[in-house]
């Protein structure tokens, strides 16, 4: 299920004025704080992103821990096996509370259980997920 604030966040006025893309981190980070797009870009782009231009979830986890935010790693979200799982699994299992979930390439936010990411449904591998709060 794809919920419509990632589409609030990224058709807002700010965003739609840099003709912004690939600022899936600037999305995540904004949903999963719960704070607005302008404030997350300003913040990322302080710290060395550039307007079109991804940025290294490591930069944008650093960026968030810098500005006040608690992040703590989910160790749950591999099989027994060592197997990481997919996003078709995380809605049901990051159920309650706002997280970040990192990809190869990508990042995108969870709140209470619903994905939030306008390139959903894609077969995510997931590598880390962080609960913000």
């Amino acid at each position: 299920m794809l919920n419509n604030n990632y589409q609030t966040q990224k058709n807002c006025e700010y965003a739609t004025q840099l003709n912004e893309t690939n600022d899936c981190s600037v999305l995540a980070f904004c949903i999963s704080a719960n704070i607005p797009y302008q404030q997350a870009h300003t913040m990322l782009q302080n710290s060395g992103r550039v307007t079109g231009n991804g940025f290294y979830i490591d930069a944008t986890i650093k960026v968030i821990k810098e500005n006040g935010f608690d992040l703590r790693i989910v160790n749950s979200m591999y099989h027994r096996n060592g197997v990481p799982y997919t996003d078709s699994v995380i809605e049901y299992r990051l159920n309650d509370g706002h997280y970040i979930v990192c990809c190869t390439a990508h990042t995108f936010a969870v709140v209470d259980g619903v994905i939030q990411d306008g390139h959903y449904p894609r077969p995510y591998i997931i590598h880390e997920v962080y609960e913000v709060s």
